[in-house]
């Protein structure tokens, strides 16, 4: 076809709507997305004594999980929902999701929640181990970790509820 013959009456898209539709499908998703831990099954390294640290660089709000049952509040006995611990007010404690333990507790103006999970042995001191989740741990945060810690290892003797797995934090 030369310049001088006439072009055939074709349809051309002009608008950029469909690119800016990917464009914000995708921006969308990455905002949706966000900055996110997930939770593997395999036993973390460098627990210390049963309290280690998960960190995110997002703030984090934290959901409601579904409620502890008689396994869970077992292993966290005589701690229950409403009973002040730590210096705070334990506000949830939740049946066994994705292999751990959510337990939320009210410190001051804000929750914090701490992850329990099977610890690198399932005999022993470190039968469960207990991470604070959601940015760099306070003072505070620490001592309610290690306190819940210590409430674990005292009821050592229960067994471990059904489905709880040893973990380790990746991004995702």
């Amino acid at each position: 076809m030369s310049e001088s013959e006439p072009k055939p009456d074709v349809p051309v898209p002009t608008s950029p709507l469909p690119k800016r539709v990917v464009l914000y499908v995708i921006v969308g998703l990455v905002l949706a997305g966000g900055v996110r831990l997930a939770v593997r099954r395999r036993a973390p390294s460098g627990t210390g004594r049963g309290v280690g640290v998960v960190a995110s660089g997002a703030a984090l709000s934290v959901p409601r999980f579904p409620p502890a049952g008689a396994a869970e509040n077992a292993i966290l006995a005589p701690l229950a929902e409403g009973a002040e611990f730590g210096g705070g007010r334990i506000v949830q404690i939740s049946r066994v999701v994705d292999g751990h333990i959510n337990v939320v507790v009210h410190v001051g103006d804000r929750d914090h929640r701490f992850i329990i999970a099977k610890g690198p042995q399932e005999q022993g001191p470190q039968r469960y181990v207990v991470f604070p989740y959601g940015g760099p741990p306070s003072p505070a945060v620490l001592q309610i970790a290690g306190l819940i810690s210590q409430r674990l290892s005292s009821n050592a003797r229960v067994p471990v509820p059904p489905g709880l797995q040893p973990w380790v934090a990746s991004s995702s």
